[in-house]
């Protein structure tokens, strides 16, 4: 069963919270080794191919648009993160999240670079200091630092991560803070091919029945009864984004189509459009999935390279 599916709420990995980090970790540090990628002493994962190296000799676990993600880094992250979980039983797919964390803080720092978003070390320091006294002084601080596995410097690199997320997040979905938001209202026909969809537009414009094609021909099941209407949405509401920007670009009542998605190729109609206004905590699902969205845009983009398996 093939579904067109609404975002409803995605939460970025790579922002970090502070009190999260100080109220949730603890623990003895996990024994990582240096040439195994070991996570525990009896789960290891190796290398397909010998590592990359940059100049200084330094193993490579990835690249991100030419910027080098260190196997020190990655080692580290992974040290962090496991004191975190209680039982990891894919390890895996555990290393996978942990890279992928790496490889979206790429992409937002370098993001932040080219729109020139930065994070003072005034900020840094403030927030560095409100940790110490959440811990409970220097003493209790340095303590929480060696059972979680970090440096002092380590914490301040995740103190400006965590600070510059928040401020990207900010940019990207400022439009979202205040005000209505535009939802459109359309109808679709999912089909596996483009030359079924280029048929059901000809078809369409000639005089054909939209919803009786959709109950005919669409994949979607849970529209196609329903002569295809996917209802009201705001465009940060669709999973598929070529989907989303088609409703919201065309002009009402325009056909539209082939729209290629993961899911296959798209007939699309809008049918209505307005501006509504949006409770606070509804606008923080939007802001929250427009994030996200972004964030994938980034992605998709990128010219991202992976050396482990």
């Amino acid at each position: 069963m093939v579904t067109v599916r609404f975002r409803v709420a995605a939460v970025s990995a790579a922002c970090v919270c502070v009190a999260a980090l100080l109220g949730g970790c603890g623990g003895a540090a996990a024994s990582v080794n240096q040439a195994t990628l070991i996570v525990t002493p009896m789960s290891a994962v190796v290398t397909t191919a010998p590592l990359p190296t940059t100049e200084d000799g330094v193993q490579v676990v990835a690249r991100v648009n030419g910027q080098a993600i260190l196997l020190p880094t990655f080692q580290r992250a992974l040290e962090r993160a496991e004191i975190q979980q209680i039982v990891v039983q894919n390890v895996p797919g555990f290393q996978d999240s942990v890279l992928n964390i790496l490889v979206e803080q790429s992409l937002i720092t370098q993001a932040a670079e080219s729109l020139a978003v930065t994070v003072s070390d005034e900020e840094v320091n403030a927030e560095l200091q409100g940790s110490i006294e959440l811990a409970g002084g220097a003493d209790a601080w340095q303590q929480w630092l060696d059972i979680n596995a970090y440096t002092e410097e380590e914490f301040r690199a995740t103190l400006y991560d965590a600070l510059l997320t928040s401020r990207m997040r900010d940019f990207v979905t400022a439009s979202l803070a205040t005000g209505d938001v535009p939802y459109a209202r359309a109808r679709h026909i999912l089909v596996s091919s483009v030359d079924t969809a280029l048929s059901l537009m000809q078809q369409i414009e000639a005089g054909g029945d939209f919803a009786a094609l959709a109950s005919q021909y669409s994949a979607d099941e849970t529209t196609k009864n329903n002569g295809g209407d996917l209802g009201w949405f705001a465009e940060d509401e669709l999973l598929q984004p070529a989907l989303a920007y088609a409703a919201f670009a065309g002009e009402i009542g325009q056909l539209q189509g082939p729209i290629r998605t993961e899911l296959g190729y798209h007939v699309l109609q809008v049918t209505e459009r307005e501006n509504r206004a949006v409770a606070d905590d509804r606008r923080a699902v939007l802001a929250q999935a427009r994030f996200t969205n972004w964030l994938s845009s980034l992605s998709a983009a990128a010219t991202i390279e992976r050396f482990i398996q």
